[in-house]
């Protein structure tokens, strides 16, 4: 039956079913049978959809990221990225969002899209998943931005990284991880590849994107340039993007937006 986000976690607890092993609770309720969420604003707990308290701010960086709906820590559970609302916009992990639910919540989004600056261009994150790009529709259609640019970067080859690694200076315990996560790589070079090895990352110099050869973004040079992405875990892959089109494309400002905050 219905219930909202946090009954469900206590249910899932106490009958041993815990699915997401972290939680994040949000105005939402949850048919957990069904795996439909349905769009609640009447109660705001961890996640604020709230137009009074959208979007909020972080420099993540050293670059200025605009976040939508504001996430944030439970003192009452652990808590991850993956929550059913996510999921259900997603459309992933077989949740569902009835397209009312869903435009109600891009309603909210649109609100709130109205207290944002103006930009040249958006460029959209690489991802598998449209949520994304459906974001980037949504602020072009409330005059955010002149253009938009999908495929503007793509993720790494692991083959791109093996010809680039500076195969010297690296201690055996270092080489045992980068090969480790070399053997469980698939063919693209993966962010998760080095959990949270910063030593790692800085002793490679190197991107986990690279820029869409194939395509022209003169709308980027020397424009006011923001960068989406859907949601922000640790913000490292949104940086790196931001960091790759920094550098060959020298814009006049370049910030970050994404719909759900980090944690």
């Amino acid at each position: 039956g219905n219930m909202t986000y946090k009954e469900f976690c206590m249910f899932d607890i106490y009958e041993n079913k815990r699915e997401f092993g972290d939680y994040v609770f949000e105005g939402i309720d949850v048919d957990v049978e069904n795996r439909v969420v349905t769009f609640n604003d009447n109660h705001e707990e961890n996640v604020d959809t709230s137009i009074e308290n959208n979007p909020t701010y972080k420099t993540i960086s050293g670059v200025e990221t605009i976040m939508l709906f504001k996430r944030k820590k439970s003192n009452e559970f652990r808590v991850s990225d993956g929550n059913p609302l996510v999921y259900a916009l997603k459309s992933i992990k077989s949740w569902k969002i009835s397209t009312e639910d869903r435009n109600a919540i891009f309603d909210r989004i649109d609100d709130i899209i109205t207290k944002i600056g103006v930009f040249d261009t958006i460029v959209v994150m690489p991802s598998s998943n449209p949520l994304v790009k459906e974001l980037g529709n949504h602020l072009m259609n409330n005059n955010k931005a002149k253009n938009i640019i999908n495929h503007c970067v793509v993720k790494r080859l692991k083959s791109d990284i093996i010809d680039d690694m500076p195969w010297s200076g690296f201690s055996n315990k270092q080489m045992t991880k980068i090969e480790d996560g070399f053997s469980k790589m698939g063919d693209y070079f993966e962010s998760k590849f080095f959990p949270k090895d910063k030593k790692i990352i800085d002793k490679f110099e190197t991107n986990i994107f690279k820029i869409n050869k194939n395509k022209d973004y003169n709308t980027m040079y020397n424009k006011n340039v923001l960068v989406i992405d859907d949601t922000i875990s640790t913000g490292l892959s949104l940086n790196k993007c931001s960091q790759i089109i920094n550098e060959q494309y020298n814009p006049k400002s370049i910030k970050q937006l994404s719909l759900f905050s980090d944690l």
